[in-house]
């Protein structure tokens, strides 16, 4: 709960050797970014918005500010405000991301594209990067770039390896390249993080049967449908146990 973490943190400050170190001007700024982010992404849409307001100076209120105008359906002025600041600082990797993003969401894929592989050029290790990306990879419907897809879908699960999301996308991707037995796996992944036992079970016997005994593929086709079996175990005593 958000609580016990807030409590878990406040614990750790308290006892920290650093507790009475003030942040440096960059991790001031950082944050000051991210809270101006977050805020602009969780107002809600203004009907009475005009993109003719006064832009503002400083780079962390045109951040949230472009955000702001594409929410509002701007996102002309926004890519504007944007390209702006990149400008101002071109080895940010998250101006591109943002970019792209606004790019992806109005239906500009490979300006998109091209704006996600200049973020990742600037951070190759972000997960949230190459997630996007294979979204807007796999919107395409290109051959060419499903390989890059998949690979980036690949990436992202490293670290975020229980996001049924994540799971389905690469189920796509593999069923676009018409691999099946991997589609398999990656729907049985999907369901049993979800909770949808059988539709894992059905998913996962399918692939059971597409691969060699014993390869790798195989092997983790296995792994699903004893995790399956544990599941459904430990549901069972649960209940009997009420």
């Amino acid at each position: 709960m958000s609580k016990d973490r807030i409590e878990t943190i406040k614990k750790h400050i308290a006892t920290s050797p650093y507790k009475n170190s003030l942040p440096s001007k960059f991790e001031q700024l950082s944050h000051a970014r991210i809270k101006a982010k977050l805020a602009a992404f969780l107002k809600r849409p203004d009907k009475n918005f005009s993109p003719s307001k006064t832009i503002k100076k400083s780079i962390t209120a045109q951040y949230a500010q472009a955000i702001t105008f594409h929410k509002n359906g701007y996102t002309e002025p926004a890519i504007k405000l944007i390209n702006d600041l990149i400008l101002k600082d071109p080895r940010n990797p998250y101006f591109y991301q943002l970019k792209g993003q606004f790019q992806f969401e109005s239906g500009h894929l490979r300006k998109a594209l091209k704006s996600l592989n200049s973020a990742i050029r600037l951070l190759p290790d972000a997960p949230l990067f190459r997630l996007l990306t294979a979204q807007i990879q796999l919107e395409m419907n290109d051959q060419a770039v499903l390989n890059p897809a998949i690979a980036n879908l690949k990436f992202a699960l490293t670290s975020e390896p229980a996001s049924p999301s994540i799971w389905r996308s690469l189920a796509i991707a593999y069923g676009k390249k018409g691999e099946i037995g991997n589609k398999s796996l990656a729907l049985a992944e999907e369901s049993f993080l979800i909770g949808k036992f059988d539709i894992a079970k059905y998913h996962a016997g399918r692939a059971e049967s597409l691969f060699p005994n014993g390869s790798r593929k195989w092997l983790h086709s296995q792994d699903i449908l004893a995790a399956i079996l544990n599941s459904q175990r430990k549901t069972k005593s649960n209940k009997a146990k009420k």
